[in-house]
């Protein structure tokens, strides 16, 4: 199975994939901008050599302050985009998100961080590259194959989310296979 995490940003979106995590950071404004963060993504669902079995996105944080609207735009043309393609995806709403990473809605984004750094060993350069990591980590634990082990409070916010269907991944194979 190939999973993806998505923490999408005007200004640097966090990708998750099983090739590596990265962000994308548009040069261009407005409807150019959308544009081009929608291009990059499709490129990297496809990056397996087959479309992504499963992608996680990271649902809209209502309480944030600036360019709402504009974030809605980007929300709504990947969300399009998605569709289009006929990909399988779910959307994480943040405190499920920050409860399956730390076992506390209301954790920062700099604890998500840390707890992303601790349990994987990996090294990410922002924020938001951790928190797509975790919406690809769900999705793994999802369909039967977590990344690694969690405690069972953490565990408990995988059922707060819709998953679509998705044939879980059989005991004892790799994520690659």
């Amino acid at each position: 199975m190939y999973v993806v995490g998505l923490d999408l940003s005007l200004t640097s979106s966090g990708v998750a994939t099983p090739k590596g995590v990265f962000t994308i950071k548009p040069k261009r404004e407005g409807v150019a901008r959308l544009i081009e963060i929608r291009d990059s993504l499709e490129v990297h669902l496809w990056d397996s050599g087959h479309p992504a079995d499963l992608i996680c996105v990271e649902g809209y944080s209502f309480a944030s302050k600036f360019r709402g609207e504009a974030l809605g735009e980007l929300g709504g043309v990947v969300r399009v985009s998605l569709h289009e393609h006929g990909f399988r995806y779910v959307v994480v709403q943040p405190a499920t998100l920050k409860s399956y990473a730390t076992g506390a809605g209301n954790a920062t984004k700099e604890r998500v961080l840390v707890q992303a750094v601790k349990r994987s060993g990996v090294e990410f350069r922002t924020t938001d590259e951790a928190d797509a990591a975790w919406l690809m980590w769900m999705g793994l634990d999802h369909l039967g194959a977590p990344a690694f082990e969690l405690p069972a409070k953490n565990r408990e916010a995988l059922a707060k989310v819709h998953w679509p269907t998705v044939q879980p991944i059989p005991a004892g194979k790799a994520v690659s296979e």
